[in-house]
Parts: C-alpha cells; structure tokens; sequence
C-alpha cells in the first residue's frame, strides 16, 4: 500500500469486540487516501480476528495480531506499542474499541491537521453514550484554544472532560515526549501525557471544529468498571505527584483546584470511602487535616446523593 499520502493513522488497540464493529463502522465512510485504520489485536481471546477480517477488502484498514497480551499489565505501553507500529503518517489518533463518533468527524480531522506544519495536540468535543448509543450527556465542549496552564487548572477543577480518543496528536511529539506515561491500568495516562505534550509544543491545545467523540459508557471499559479500584488509587498517588511537580503558584485558586481533582479522582475509582485504604489514600493526598476532613465530607455527600439517585430510578 502506498503510504506517502497518509498523513493520519487512526489506532484502535482492540481487545473488547462488544461494540468493535460499531467503532470501526462509524470510522469507514471516511477513510480517504489520507488515512488509514490500523486494528491492532492485544492477543484477546475474543473474536477480533473474525471482525477485522469482515473488512479485509477494505485498502485503509490494516489488521494485526499480537504473540503477547501487553494491556493487561501495561495499557499505556500498549498504546505505545501500536503507535510504533505505524508507518510514516506524521499524526496519530488513538481511538478506541468501543467509542464512536459522529458523521463528518473523521473528514473534519483530516481537514485541520492538512494546514497543521508544526508538531501539535488537538482535542474535540465528548458526549456520553450507553450502550445501545443513546446520548446520556449534553456535548461536552471544550475551549477553542488553551494553553498548558488552562488547560491543568481546567482539569484540576473538573471543567475539562478529556479520554485517549478525544485528541489527535503529531507523532514527532509523541516521540518528544517519549510516548504515553505509563501508570497502572492507563488511568491519568491520557491526562499527564496530553499536558506533558501541550507544555512541550508550547503552543495552545486547538479545539477540531465538526468533530464529536461519542464516549460509550459500557460497563466493559476501565472508567465503568469496579474491578480495578486499588490500581486506579494508585495510578492517581503517581498522577498527584506529576501534578504537584507542575504547579508553581501555592495560591488559593491552585490549591483548592487540586483538592477537587483528588475528591473527583478519589469517587471516580469507586473506592468505598468507608474502606481504611481509601481513608489512608486521602491522608497521602492531602497537606492537611482540614483538607483531609473537607474530602472525606464530600466524599460522603457525593455517595448519599448516588444512593438517593439509585432509589429515586
């Protein structure tokens, strides 16, 4: 195949066949001489194979398998891994195995990144999906530009939605930075990787206009499972220590944005405030008592408003 024309390599690191077919589907009115789709098989047990191969006529999409099962143990470097495995495309967008998006998304991509002739990250807008594809969210937008900073105090404080499959990203800077941090189960992978990016391009994050990520919540995927809590408390002791080796500024404004990315961070594991493991996380976490107080008080709101909710269905 003739890759000088390529200048986009769409990645799904596929090991879930749920909603593969979907994913991919959603992707393929689009693929242009542009682009190509690279399914990458993470040795799954699963029926991927006989997926990818319903489409093995099509010229952009290429299939692969893996000897070794790598995102079990190592999400992050599974991505690495399939990354390395393009070819010359100058942009990378690592998609997903169960994620959609909406028509015109992909040809929106391909637009922006034609007149794009310096290593960048770009983002698009989120809107959550169950899993029949029915919307569960408003769009989430994101700002038309931002900047390292706005984009960290953004996220600290929840303003900023973001996952691996909402930013397409220049493979020179991919490299700059080494490649995707490795934490466990990949959670706060995307985050300190697509702020380690925006700080070394030194130019704003820019917003794809026409593009819209369709986030499945599926119950299959690690933001909906409840399998992995002592990982995801994990990752998120490794991802506080990056985020204070990042802030500068002591202010009011900086130190409560970080007290809400840990409350957030914390609920959004799963973990059972009530357990002495998440009670001993808080206390790494925080810098004081009054803090660790603070968090554990609307840790316990946040969970009586879920049990309410649940009874109220």
């Amino acid at each position: 195949m003739n890759t000088q024309s390529c200048v986009l390599a769409i990645i799904i690191p596929a090991y879930k066949p749920t909603f593969l077919r979907t994913a991919i589907l959603s992707l393929i009115n689009e693929l242009t001489l542009d682009c190509k789709l690279y399914i990458f098989d993470d040795c799954s047990p699963y029926e991927i194979e006989k997926i990818a191969l319903e489409f093995n006529q099509h010229p952009r999409i290429v299939y692969k398998k893996f000897e070794t099962n790598l995102g079990k143990n190592d999400l992050a470097a599974q991505w690495n891994r399939c990354i390395q495995q393009t070819q010359q495309e100058p942009w990378i967008w690592l998609f997903s195995d169960d994620d959609e998006v909406t028509q015109g998304t992909l040809t929106a991509i391909l637009e922006k990144i034609k007149n794009e002739n310096q290593p960048k990250l770009l983002a698009m807008n989120v809107m959550y999906i169950d899993q029949n594809g029915n919307p569960k969210t408003k769009i989430l937008r994101i700002p038309e530009k931002e900047t390292a900073e706005e984009f960290a105090l953004k996220r600290l404080n929840g303003d900023r939605s973001l996952f691996a499959a909402d930013h397409v990203f220049s493979k020179a800077l991919f490299q700059e930075v080494e490649g995707f941090v490795s934490y466990p189960v990949g959670w706060y992978s995307d985050e300190v990787t697509w702020h380690k990016m925006a700080k070394k391009t030194n130019t704003p994050i820019e917003r794809v206009e026409n593009a819209l990520l369709l986030f499945r919540m599926s119950g299959q995927n690690i933001s909906s499972s409840l399998h992995e809590v002592d990982n995801k408390l994990k990752a998120q002791i490794l991802a506080h220590a990056y985020w204070k080796s990042q802030i500068i500024s002591q202010n009011c404004e900086w130190k409560i944005a970080m007290l809400r990315w840990v409350i957030r961070g914390t609920e959004g594991s799963k973990s059972n405030i009530f357990r002495n493991k998440t009670l001993k996380h808080l206390r790494k976490l925080t810098d004081s008592k009054l803090q660790l107080l603070v968090a554990i008080a609307c840790l316990i709101t946040l969970r009586i408003k879920t049990l309410i909710s649940e009874q109220l269905r």
